[in-house]
């Protein structure tokens, strides 16, 4: 919950629309999800969940501090 707050609070400052804890057409749950389309999804990155994740997400490890998104 504190990453969420973090990149929360750096989207806003930075005048970035989201919506946090959103469900998507498919029936997910999303951690934050921009107006302009980009899906974050916060996880540990030793946990098997953030690996799951196709391109269209970004995954927050929030015990490495840093962003990864598939290519």
């Amino acid at each position: 919950e504190t990453a969420k707050l973090e990149i929360c609070w750096e989207l806003r400052k930075d005048g970035i629309k989201f919506i946090s804890e959103c469900v998507d057409s498919n029936g997910l749950r999303r951690d934050i999800v921009t107006l302009g389309g980009q899906i974050i999804e916060i996880d540990n990155s030793k946990s098997k969940r953030g690996h799951r994740h196709g391109p269209e997400v970004t995954v927050y490890w929030y015990d490495l501090k840093k962003y990864r998104r598939r290519e």
